[in-house]
């Protein structure tokens, strides 16, 4: 790569990253990773069968240390953390647009809006 390219693509990351930074604030995610992040996911249902979350991804997780609640999405989660969404949205880097293709639209809840929780189900 030439010094000039690298000049670029350097550029360029600083831009994405500067993005991204200020999506973080923008869309309130470090607020909603840290109510997350106080949720006692241990005492949740995890029917990992019906949460579509194989073995090798629980125990890959659990392995290393991480707190499953922070990696996968559970319903209780979605309903009542604001933002949530998003947050599980962003760490899988789907984006808005790829959700609409696929008839996923989280906009609603993205912008805080919880779903009753009668509607959500595990």
């Amino acid at each position: 790569m030439t010094v000039s390219k690298k000049r670029s693509w350097s550029i360029d990351q600083l831009a994405k990253s500067e993005f991204f930074h200020q999506k973080l604030h923008e869309w309130e995610l470090l607020e909603a990773a840290e109510k997350i992040e106080d949720i006692k996911g241990e005492s949740l249902n995890w029917n990992r069968s019906r949460l579509a979350i194989s073995d090798k991804a629980w125990n890959k997780v659990i392995h290393r240390g991480i707190k499953p609640i922070t990696v996968f999405a559970h319903p209780d989660v979605l309903v009542n953390v604001s933002r949530s969404t998003g947050y599980y949205r962003m760490l899988a880097m789907v984006s808005q647009k790829s959700m609409n293709q696929v008839g996923l639209s989280t906009m609603r809840y993205e912008k805080g809006k919880l779903p009753k929780p009668a509607t959500a189900e595990i």
